[in-house]
């Protein structure tokens, strides 16, 4: 009966690990930016019995979902969504990092920086405005600013361009490892520059879709239930049978 424990236990290993993705993605639903994450699954061969002819499951890997997400329109002119491949560029204490969270704020002294803190990295550096300025963003991800004190108003010519958004791409992205809070650590992928679109006044939403994700966990909550089944049952077996002999 090792085998069966054996197969049944490696089941819902499995499923459990499919429980915990799936659950993270529906946790972050609402994150801007989030890419799901997907697990997939191997069938391998009992080799305890070599005579065996039982599979069981095994996570064969962790793929990150990288499609495009819905865009949410906002007022806010220092937000930003990229509508196709990339990533924004911030500088974190580890060094540079990736984000789809194009949810900027201006700190007080202008520097342009993510809702967590991480500056917001440009053509020419860490991006900074004047504080206080209005400021407009184009569909190239150029940052245009107007000073107050220039009594003008946005798109009448009294506005300076400060800076164009960094964004990059990487030729392996099964190689970026997810870091929390939207970053990504691109390893030891080079960024490359990437003429992607950005949406000005939108964010990008998560990429999971809800009522799917509940389907699966529902359909993994099951299939997990049952090898815990299967493995009470066997156990049952093993203890009859241990005192028939005794």
């Amino acid at each position: 009966m090792a085998d069966g424990i054996y197969t049944a236990l490696s089941g819902a290993v499995a499923q459990q690990t499919a429980m915990d993705v799936i659950s993270n993605n529906l946790a972050n639903v609402s994150t801007s930016g989030y890419k799901g994450d997907q697990v997939v699954f191997k069938e391998v061969l009992a080799t305890v019995n070599p005579d065996a002819t039982n599979v069981h499951s095994e996570v064969a890997e962790l793929r990150h979902d990288f499609s495009q997400g819905q865009l949410h329109y906002t007022k806010n002119p220092l937000d930003a969504a990229l509508m196709g491949p990339g990533f924004f560029v911030v500088d974190t204490p580890q060094g540079e990092k990736l984000s789809r969270q194009g949810s900027f704020r201006m700190r007080g002294d202008g520097m342009l920086q993510t809702v967590d803190g991480h500056l917001v990295m440009g053509q020419k550096g860490a991006i900074r405005l004047e504080p206080g300025a209005k400021v407009r963003m184009d569909s190239y991800g150029a940052l245009f600013q107007t000073p107050q004190s220039q009594g003008s108003q946005v798109g009448t010519g009294g506005e300076t361009l400060v800076d164009r958004l960094r964004v990059v791409d990487v030729a392996k992205p099964e190689g970026l490892r997810r870091e929390g809070h939207g970053l990504w650590d691109p390893g030891d992928n080079e960024l490359l520059p990437v003429a992607t679109a950005v949406e000005p006044l939108a964010l990008e939403q998560a990429n999971v879709n809800p009522i799917k994700a509940m389907t699966q966990l529902i359909a993994v909550q099951r299939a997990y239930e049952q090898y815990n089944r299967t493995i009470e049952q066997i156990r049952s077996l093993e203890q009859k049978a241990t005192g028939q002999l005794g």
